[in-house]
């Protein structure tokens, strides 16, 4: 009898050194994303966070694909802001390229004497400048909004990914249980994967 209890209390002090080392103790910090996909998602400029921690495109997209329309609206929001970046520059440009096009066509206009004032009669590289830099003015326009509905897609999506958080709850691979009194006011068990 003195042997069944020794080596029960042997078994049982093993059993409880191996539980409690760390290669069975449960890695929270390797499954961050995981644990922290459950905390709601803000966004700072053009970057997503989740509490001071930044995320990758692919995090964030991991994040939204639980819904497929959140994926769309955050590819739809960043689509228009890579044009708008585009549209930017080429404007820029479009129009420092137009400009000095008008000023030299200005300055090679011709100029008359009519009735005691002096007038100049434009060719037409001026008014090609002008064209030119109006087409570059409309596409810096063009990226300006661009640029603000892609942001504010962007923060539609933040927005919808957080409602539906608080809506179900949800929980990334996790298994949870309740039992006893449960979240309705009824007695019983509640599982939750």
């Amino acid at each position: 009898m003195k042997t069944f209890v020794a080596i029960s209390l042997f078994l049982a002090c093993c059993f409880s050194v191996i539980a409690g080392s760390p290669e069975f103790v449960p890695d929270t910090l390797s499954n961050g994303l995981q644990q922290q996909s459950r905390k709601p998602l803000r966004m700072s400029g053009s970057k997503f966070y989740i509490e001071d921690r930044l995320l990758s495109k692919s995090e964030a997209l991991e994040l939204l694909s639980i819904s497929p329309d959140l994926i769309r609206s955050y590819e739809k929001g960043s689509s228009l802001k890579k044009t708008g970046t585009f549209l930017l520059i080429g404007g820029i440009v479009v129009m420092t390229g137009g400009i000095p096009v008008a000023v030299w066509g200005g300055v090679t206009s011709p100029t008359y004497e009519f009735l005691g004032t002096t007038r100049i009669d434009y060719n037409g590289l001026y008014y090609a400048g002008l064209a030119i830099a109006s087409m570059g003015e409309l596409m810096i326009d063009g990226a300006i909004v661009c640029k603000i509905v892609g942001k504010s897609q962007l923060r539609k999506t933040v927005a919808n990914y957080n409602q539906i958080l608080k809506r179900t709850d949800l929980r990334n691979g996790e298994f949870e249980y309740q039992f006893g009194l449960l979240d309705n006011g009824m007695f019983g068990l509640k599982v939750t994967f």
